[in-house]
């Protein structure tokens, strides 16, 4: 799996883009018709009294996935369903395109831990962690680029960390263990 800032919105081979639904609803309407070259969203989508968390819209080529917040959008609550995003989507086989629209940059960069931290799986019977996909990061405004790359650099990390701490000993025994320690 491969993290990236993306700098641009247009992305080939695409096949998940999630818009997070806040208060910014009219906004994210427009960017998701704007850029995904989407002649109307229907209404009746966003009006769903639902429970449902995520909801998808589902074109030719690609499926839109959009985050209903039920609590407000804070940095705590943005955080934890982030981290249950990744987890909804760690068998997802495609690449995803995750649009970015919060104003702090704090908040940015924990989404995207959050996301990285929700998506990672440590079963080592399956080599689940070894699909080929890449998952963007997009913020319009580029003074968030810095803090959405922290955030995929921490994820990273801690992910690593977490392998290395619970990768049973049939795989990674003592010297395969002091090799990887001395390689980082």
């Amino acid at each position: 799996m491969n993290f990236e800032c993306a700098k641009t919105f247009k992305k080939k081979n695409i096949q998940l883009y999630i818009f997070c639904v806040c208060s910014n609803i009219e906004l994210i309407r427009k960017t998701a018709t704007k850029e995904l070259d989407i002649k109307k969203l229907p209404n009746t989508f966003f009006k769903s009294k639902s429970d449902e968390l995520f909801r998808t819209l589902y074109f030719d080529s690609f499926e839109v996935m959009f985050i209903f917040m039920k609590k407000k959008c804070t940095h705590e609550s943005l955080y934890e369903i982030y981290g249950k995003l990744g987890k909804h989507l760690n068998k997802y086989q495609g690449n995803i395109f995750i649009y970015l629209d919060q104003k702090n940059e704090n908040t940015v960069q924990n989404q995207v831990l959050s996301f990285i931290l929700g998506i990672h799986n440590t079963d080592f019977k399956t080599n689940i962690n070894k699909i080929k996909k890449t998952i963007y990061f997009y913020h319009q405004s580029k003074k968030y680029i810095e803090s959405i790359n922290n955030g995929i650099t921490h994820g990273n990390i801690q992910n690593h960390i977490r392998d290395l701490n619970n990768t049973p000993a049939n795989i990674l025994n003592a010297e395969k263990y002091e090799k990887t320690i001395k390689k980082e």
